[in-house]
């Protein structure tokens, strides 16, 4: 079998593992989530926020929260949709 025919993202039927129920066990899987979770927010956002709230203040702060929480929801989304369809 040949490197290339094999699809490292793809989870075939019975290879899944169960989700971990102790706290250790949890604690294990947080390291790549903190890193996924930082991801989002990345350098569009901190130019973003600093030169509107240079330019008006607080006045379009309702703004920038909505466009924050709107990117993390389209983000966690799009994540959901390429883990269930296996779409690169």
């Amino acid at each position: 079998m040949n490197i290339a025919d094999v699809d490292l993202y793809t989870q075939r039927p019975g290879e899944t593992l169960a989700a971990p129920t102790s706290f250790l066990g949890r604690a294990k899987h947080l390291g790549p989530s903190i890193i996924v979770s930082r991801s989002i927010v990345g350098s569009g956002e901190l130019l973003l926020t600093s030169s509107l709230g240079a330019e008006v203040g607080l006045v379009l702060l309702w703004w920038v929260l909505v466009a924050c929480r709107s990117k993390s929801i389209v983000q966690a989304e799009l994540a959901r949709y390429i883990i269930t369809s296996g779409d690169r």
